[in-house]
């Protein structure tokens, strides 16, 4: 039924769920992954303490999240080259995680999306907002959420 699972990440130890339930539900259905995160280039102010980053256009370091990124893709690659799933892993800078993972999964011909939620509730839901909630909203491609 599905033949290429979409499994967006931001290298929390909900990511980690995601991916081994994702690689291991397409293992079990022959299908391939793509790892995906999106991260924002964050900008901070000049202050003590930001030692060891590169300058910023504004003078200010410039906090690069590719190297967050990669290091959360290696984890997926890891899990998928182990169970001998075929996988490609994607990473782009945006600011809104929900549709870049929408543009991921059309860009990818992705026919499921498998993402952990981390049930947000409350002021922490409003402040922060839920991806998850966002992707569903977003896309018409079947969602697999794992709490």
């Amino acid at each position: 039924m599905f033949k290429h699972l979409l499994i967006p990440i931001d290298g929390s130890e909900f990511s980690d769920l995601a991916i081994e339930a994702g690689v291991r539900f397409a293992r079990s259905i022959g299908a391939r992954i793509t790892g995906f995160i999106a991260e924002p280039e964050v900008t901070v102010p000049n202050l003590p303490g930001f030692v060891g980053r590169e300058a910023g256009a504004g003078g200010g370091p410039t906090v690069k999240p590719r190297l967050h990124a990669q290091s959360a893709l290696d984890r997926i690659a890891a899990a998928a080259a182990a169970a001998g799933v075929s996988f490609a892993i994607d990473y782009v800078a945006h600011d809104d995680a929900a549709e870049a993972i929408v543009a991921a999964a059309e860009r990818h011909g992705c026919d499921l999306i498998v993402m952990a939620s981390r049930e947000r509730r409350g002021l922490d839901r409003l402040l922060h907002g839920s991806a998850t909630g966002a992707v569903l909203n977003q896309t018409k491609l079947p969602v697999l959420v794992l709490h």
